[in-house]
């Protein structure tokens, strides 16, 4: 399958080389790339020890640039933009290609398990993500707008770095450098209106890295967070039930995040 993971990596990424080991580890092995607006030696170093195609260039200055880049450069008909924190489990390609191969999905996510202090664990956010997916327990995948805005009307339901992105059907996507934390739950619901389903394999196929310094956790401390989350609800409700909605989303992360 025309299948290419793409590293989006930022400054000197701490677990950059687990990412990859991660990645290299597949069951069914997939091109790597590491695209970077922030060269450095660190990162050259990391790619050459693992034998990864490196791409330095100055088309960055936010999360959205970074993997607008990356997105472009896949020369293949599906992209995963790996999150250099984050950890692929052997079967995550092999699951990929089953599912694309059999139904060609507009993009494809996965089930996850949220990784802290070095465990997986099943995190109160990680709960009401499952929840949310919900809709996909009797249907493996939707293709009606309707359904894939129901998806993500009650929170961001899909796990950005679990997913797999179809680009001969979403073509020169990009997503928004209007927010900082919620370009992938704005994205979605750009995507929603595209042709073609969205896939949900509800099997544990990643794990996710929490830690202090990633983007989700600055913008929780900033309200950041909040801010955008109340936007996204706004998009999909009135007003008075969109503040509703972010006040009991907010306790979904902010205890999950409390003690890291």
């Amino acid at each position: 399958m025309n299948h290419t993971f793409v590293i989006p990596a930022y400054n000197r990424p701490k677990y950059l080389a687990e990412c990859i080991r991660s990645l290299q580890n597949q069951n069914m092995k997939i091109p790597i790339i590491i695209s970077t607006s922030t060269p450095n030696d660190y990162v050259r170093r990391i790619a050459k020890k693992y034998s990864v195609t490196l791409i330095e260039h100055n088309q960055g200055g936010s999360i959205a640039k970074d993997w607008n880049y990356a997105y472009k450069i896949a020369d293949a008909k599906y992209v995963t933009l790996a999150h250099e924190d984050d950890i692929y489990l052997p079967n995550y390609s092999e699951a990929i290609k089953y599912h694309c191969l059999r139904y060609d999905p507009l993009l494809i996510s996965t089930k996850y398990l949220d990784y802290v202090d070095d465990m997986p664990r099943r995190t109160y956010a990680h709960i009401i993500k499952n929840f949310m997916n919900s809709v996909f327990y009797y249907r493996k995948k939707i293709g009606s707008t309707f359904w894939k805005n129901f998806s993500l009307m009650f929170g961001n339901s899909i796990c950005c770095p679990s997913v797999t992105y179809n680009k001969e059907m979403i073509g020169d996507f990009k997503f928004s450098n209007k927010y900082k934390v919620n370009l992938d739950w704005d994205a979605w619901a750009r995507l929603s209106k595209f042709s073609g389903s969205f896939l949900y394999v509800n099997r544990v196929l990643m794990y996710h890295r929490i830690h202090s310094n990633a983007q989700t956790n600055i913008g929780i401390h900033d309200s950041t967070r909040y801010l955008e989350d109340k936007e996204m609800f706004e998009y999909f409700w009135p007003v008075p039930i969109a503040r509703l909605l972010s006040f009991f989303y907010k306790y979904s992360y902010t205890s999950s995040t409390s003690d890291h």
